[in-house]
């Protein structure tokens, strides 16, 4: 089923980059966005170019790790965000995905020309997130991985032996940004035994991390 649907994301990635003339994977750092890229390339080859919105309240450990991907797998990466000075995020959390999210990100699109946006949302992904993608003037968003759940995910991780940031050690399940991905560790117990969980487990047991 997991190989099967990993197939017809490829094809996806394919027909959509064959179509464009300037296509972008927009991508967070996180669990979706290293699969959405491991399978471009494994498909089309490494000359991708990434687009990466730094919402100027993400953790420490985002940049880093997307710079040593870079460096290993051979993109282009463009990062964006939000006007200096933004002060701290907003209380009501879709005006702030607004604010830090969707706007850099239609700014960015204007700017470098982008007709095709790739991007990692999946049945697992926040509904504030995916909301940001929706609706970009001039571009065409493609979600090749919206078939895979967070299991698939996790799955697809393992058994390609791909390393996630270090942060989903640390039993975060959202990491774009610090307050939500704060609260959502907050809202869920490492020891609740959830699918999640069990699978970061699994990976630690396997020598990940």
């Amino acid at each position: 089923m997991l190989k099967e649907m990993v197939k017809k994301a490829g094809e996806e990635i394919a027909t959509a980059l064959s179509c464009a003339k300037n296509p972008f994977f927009c991508v967070s750092g996180g669990k979706n966005s290293l699969i959405l890229l491991h399978i471009a390339k494994e498909r089309v080859g490494p000359a991708l170019k990434v687009l990466h919105i730094n919402t100027g309240v993400e953790f420490v450990h985002v940049a880093p790790y997307l710079a040593r991907q870079r460096k290993t797998w051979g993109f282009s990466l463009t990062t964006a965000g939000p006007a200096q000075g933004r002060g701290e995020p907003g209380v009501v959390r879709e005006e702030c995905c607004s604010d830090r999210k969707r706007r850099p990100l239609k700014e960015a699109v204007r700017e470098h020309g982008i007709d095709y946006l790739l991007t990692g949302v999946c049945q697992g992904t926040d509904p504030c997130t995916a909301a940001v993608f929706r609706e970009i003037p001039g571009c065409r968003v493609i979600a090749p991985l919206m078939p895979l759940s967070d299991h698939d995910v996790w799955e697809y991780i393992i058994s390609h032996a791909l390393t996630p940031c270090s942060l989903y050690d640390e039993g975060y399940s959202h990491i774009e940004c610090v307050p939500c991905a704060v609260l959502s560790q907050d809202d869920r117990p490492l020891d609740s035994g959830g699918e999640e969980t069990l699978m970061r487990a699994r990976m630690k047991s396997l020598g990940y991390f």
